[in-house]
């Protein structure tokens, strides 16, 4: 799957009640409402259970049972660990992920998800199985310092 497939995915959990306006999601995944529409496809082709060609709107009609319990963004308290979660089926390793988020700018708090890795980090650079079916995760956290920050 493409990045453009899990930002799509990002909008249908984050708004399962009511799905999502076609045009506003292609406004912002930056893509064309035709595109919208062929990874909204591909992803039902996938096995997800998509709602679509229903008037303008794509909706997620179920979780995938690997994202059952998802901890959704905006959903945790301001200022919780969760309130952003950046998910992948798979990454080299969530450290990374979690780098990139904070090159970017984001929040502590943000967790980097993955459902496998294939270049994880343990503790002293070891290297760490995390095969499918598992989860694993990496959270931003702000570090205080004697300027205060």
């Amino acid at each position: 799957m493409t990045g453009l497939h899990h930002g799509l995915m990002q909008l249908l959990v984050s708004s399962m009640e009511e799905g999502v306006d076609e045009e506003e999601a292609a406004q912002k995944l930056g893509v064309g409402r035709g595109r919208l529409r062929e990874v909204a496809a591909e992803l039902a082709n996938a096995g997800f259970d998509l709602l679509c060609g229903t008037g303008d709107r794509v909706r997620l009609l179920a979780l995938p049972a690997s994202l059952e319990g998802f901890q959704m963004p905006g959903a945790a308290r301001e200022g919780a660990i969760g309130r952003r979660v950046e998910w992948r089926w798979a990454v080299e390793s969530t450290q990374d992920e979690a780098m990139r988020l904070a090159a970017g700018g984001a929040e502590s708090g943000t967790v980097a998800l993955a459902e496998s890795q294939t270049a994880g980090r343990g503790r002293a650079g070891r290297r760490w199985l995390s095969p499918a079916g598992g989860l694993w995760f990496s959270v931003l956290l702000e570090q205080e310092d004697d300027g205060g920050r």
